[in-house]
């Protein structure tokens, strides 16, 4: 690509403070109209942010990159237009509508979807091994057989019944955060091998002792009171995050007792009040 080099806007940890780095750098890349960056081997992701002509040929020096976002009334409107990408991407964020991942290349192995999208048209083939999602349409899902990783994003549901489709699927990895999750009764995934549903409104570790796959485990931030039982038996478990509930005092006691036998163990601590929540 020819032009001057734009220095990367990179926002620090509370996303107020802007400021620059140089070409060498460069890890992520975002492309606005009539700028043109510096593409270098070192380069990760690029953010087409209202381009209007876009031409993949030019991205030949980036060697390793893995990931690109279209966003804010950027011309890419079909998976079609994605022909000539670099064979070394994976991951692909369309926050532009797309009515159809048909033709999707079957390199791309993550996708995420926009608050607007519906879920587009699932080719039977489609290999996708990861799916970031607004819209439920178990249908749909059903035919990705290589899906792995589903994200539903937050305010979507509010049941497991709701996907109760997919149980045939070799899901192993489920991210629900921030829903209206209650219980666990419903799910079925029984072969999840991490499991997050902080941000929800569970009250209760009942039944999770059915999954005997589970290696991490973020109940965080919902109204667990009881149920912690459930978790002595979970022989893969390596990493819980359980901080930000209302478990009684002797459910904590359950915890401490398995706490030497995993990696990470997030919870909060007692309150002085015998036979209270935690903090």
């Amino acid at each position: 690509m020819k032009g001057q080099p734009l220095a990367l806007l990179q926002l620090s940890k509370n996303h107020t403070d802007i400021s620059f780095v140089n070409e060498q750098e460069f890890n992520d890349i975002m492309l606005k109209p009539n700028c043109v960056e510096a593409i270098t081997s070192t380069t990760r992701e690029i953010i087409f942010e209202n381009v209007q002509d876009l031409d993949f040929s030019e991205l030949a020096d980036a060697l390793n990159l893995y990931k690109l976002s279209f966003k804010n009334n950027c011309t890419f409107t079909s998976v079609a237009q994605l022909t000539n990408i670099p064979k070394t991407v994976r991951h692909i964020c369309f926050e532009n509508v797309i009515g159809s991942l048909i033709n999707l290349p079957q390199q791309i192995k993550i996708v995420e979807l926009s608050a607007k999208q519906k879920l587009p048209e699932l080719p039977a083939n489609l290999h996708l091994q990861e799916l970031h999602t607004y819209a439920l349409d178990v249908s749909k899902l059903q035919q990705v057989e290589s899906l792995c990783h589903l994200i539903i994003s937050p305010g979507t549901i509010n049941s497991f019944t709701q996907i109760a489709g997919l149980n045939n699927l070799k899901i192993n990895k489920l991210t629900i955060k921030a829903n209206k999750i209650t219980s666990l009764n419903d799910l079925k995934l029984y072969g999840l091998q991490q499991l997050d549903l902080s941000f929800n409104e569970i009250s209760s570790l009942n039944g999770i002792d059915k999954f005997q796959q589970i290696q991490e485990l973020n109940v965080g931030y919902n109204k667990i009171q009881n149920g912690a039982e459930g978790l002595i038996g979970l022989q893969q478990l390596k990493k819980l995050q359980i901080n930000s509930n209302q478990l009684l005092v002797d459910q904590t006691q359950i915890i401490e007792s398995i706490k030497h036998k995993l990696e990470l163990c997030e919870c909060q601590k007692m309150n002085e009040q015998k036979g209270g929540f935690w903090d």
